[in-house]
């Protein structure tokens, strides 16, 4: 950008600066003499810029916008506590929101699992032959699976392969073991069968005592036969146990814990 031109009676020099909005400024003298243009560098200033950084964290932006004006002098005290004030509790607010959210959504998928368990009961409990030990396996796997997939807690692959060790049990090596896991799902199917029968005024409690009665009976199964299971599932009924031993709700869900054993 051209700013000045001057004459000498001895040389004729032009003055070269470039916009202050580059990074840099340089000046250039030039001469002109003999008809030969020698550009010669006389000075050189660094530009420093006074916007702010581009790197800024966020936090810093707000606590600058909070603190201070546009023009950079400092807010009332007063009002810059209020604007942190509602600020909180703008944040507060939107966490207790998403909890409830959560909440509202294991309730609805809870629900959901304890209205099929309803059919499963309905559509089959009267079919089974609770002595055979295949069909009493085959019906608690039925009841099981809402509690588990439908809620949430576990995938139909884990389930499945859950129910397949305790279907291909060996006979003559675990018989003792094989009769007490026969004996918990017979009687846990009854036991939700009544519950179900029994439903008044208050369901939910009916759907807590089911599933706390699913929970105690699969932690049981799964202690007796003293299998590995897949570590989806195994998680799960580590969070079971947990739960019985603290008397706490249990974790959040995917959280991953050692086998069972």
């Amino acid at each position: 950008m051209l700013t000045s031109l001057y004459r000498s009676t001895a040389t004729t020099s032009i003055r070269f600066s470039r916009s202050q909005t580059t990074p840099s400024l340089i000046r250039y003298h030039c001469v002109l003499s003999n008809t030969r243009f020698k550009p010669q560098i006389t000075a050189l200033r660094p530009f420093h810029s006074t916007s702010r950084p581009l790197q800024s964290s966020l936090s810093s932006r707000i606590s600058q916008r909070v603190w201070y004006r546009k023009d950079g002098t400092s807010r009332s005290k007063v009002r810059g506590a209020i604007y942190t004030l509602i600020g909180s509790v703008a944040v507060l607010t939107g966490i207790a929101a998403l909890e409830v959210m959560e909440d509202l959504q294991e309730l609805v998928l809870q629900l959901a699992a304890m209205l099929q368990v309803q059919r499963v009961d309905f559509e089959e409990y009267s079919t089974i032959d609770f002595s055979d030990y295949r069909q009493t396996t085959q019906y608690f796997e039925s009841l099981a699976k809402p509690f588990l997939i439908t809620a949430q807690y576990s995938d139909e692959a884990s389930v499945a392969l859950f129910f397949k060790h305790v279907l291909e049990m060996d006979d003559a090596t675990a018989a003792v073991v094989k009769e007490r896991i026969h004996s918990c799902m017979k009687a846990t199917a009854e036991q939700v069968h009544e519950l179900l029968r029994g439903i008044g005024d208050e369901p939910l409690d009916s759907f807590q005592d089911i599933t706390r009665l699913m929970r105690e009976a699969l932690l049981e199964v799964a202690t007796d036969m003293m299998v590995e299971t897949d570590d989806r599932l195994a998680a799960l009924l580590k969070v079971f146990k947990d739960k019985d031993d603290s008397g706490k709700p249990p974790p959040s869900k995917g959280r991953g814990y050692e086998l069972i054993g």
